[in-house]
C-alpha cells in the first residue's frame, strides 16, 4: 500500500507538521494530525496554502519529495542543474520555464532543494 501524509506549516510559529490532512467543513480550518500512538495523537492548525502531498518519492539522499518542493536535476554533465517546481494535476509533474515533466518519468538523481514557500531558493 502507497503512503498517504501531508504536510503544512503551523500558524503558529511556522514549524513544518507532517502527517494525515483534517479540515473541518464548516470554518475551513486546515489541520495536520500526527499519530504517537493509538489512542493519542496531536492536532495542528496548519496555513492552508502550505499543505502538500507527499509523493511517494525521495531524492537522492533519502529525503521525502512533497508538493510545492523544488528539486534539483542535472540533465547532463555539461549543463547547469535546473530547478523544477513539483506539483499534482492528475499527477506528479515537475516544470520550469522550460521543462514540464511527469516525475516519475525522471531517471536522473533528483535533490530537494527547498520549497515554494521559504525565502532562499529560487526556481
Amino acid at each position: 500500500m502507497r503512503e498517504i501524509k501531508f504536510r503544512g506549516k503551523r500558524c503558529l510559529g511556522g514549524a513544518w507538521i507532517y502527517g494525515d490532512l483534517l479540515h473541518n467543513v464548516e470554518t475551513g480550518q486546515v489541520a495536520v494530525a500526527q499519530c504517537r500512538t493509538e489512542n493519542n495523537f496531536g492536532e495542528y492548525d496548519v496555513i492552508a496554502d502550505t499543505v502538500g502531498q507527499y509523493t511517494g518519492l525521495r531524492d537522492v539522499n533519502g529525503v521525502e519529495i512533497y508538493e510545492g518542493d523544488i528539486i534539483e536535476v542535472l540533465f547532463s554533465e555539461t549543463t547547469e542543474p535546473t530547478k523544477l517546481k513539483v506539483y499534482f494535476v492528475g499527477g506528479w509533474y515537475c516544470d520550469s520555464d522550460m521543462y514540464c515533466l511527469p516525475l516519475y518519468d525522471i531517471e536522473e538523481e533528483v535533490k530537494v532543494v527547498g520549497n515554494i514557500y521559504e525565502k532562499g531558493v529560487q526556481q
